[in-house]
C-alpha cells in the first residue's frame, strides 16, 4: 500500500470514528470497521457484525469470528 494511500485510509478510519459513539477507542473501531468491510456482501446489520466481534486480550490473536 503506498504512503498516500495508508494516509487516506487511516483519515477515513479516524473520521468515521468520530462520527460514531459506539467506541471508546479507536482500536475498537477499527475492529468493526474492518469486519464490516470484509462482510459487506453478507448483508449484516452493525449489531451482527459487532456481535461478532471477540478480539481481547490473550485470545490468540482472533479479533472475530462469523459463523453463515
Amino acid at each position: 500500500m503506498s504512503k498516500n494511500a495508508q494516509i487516506l485510509l487511516e483519515s477515513l478510519i479516524e473520521q468515521e470514528f468520530q462520527n460514531n459513539d459506539n467506541y471508546s477507542s479507536i482500536s475498537d473501531y477499527f475492529e468493526f470497521f474492518s469486519a464490516s468491510q470484509i462482510l459487506k456482501n453478507q448483508g449484516l446489520s452493525d449489531d451482527e457484525v459487532d456481535n461478532g466481534i471477540v478480539g481481547k486480550g490473550l485470545d490468540g490473536g482472533c479479533d472475530s469470528i462469523y459463523f453463515f
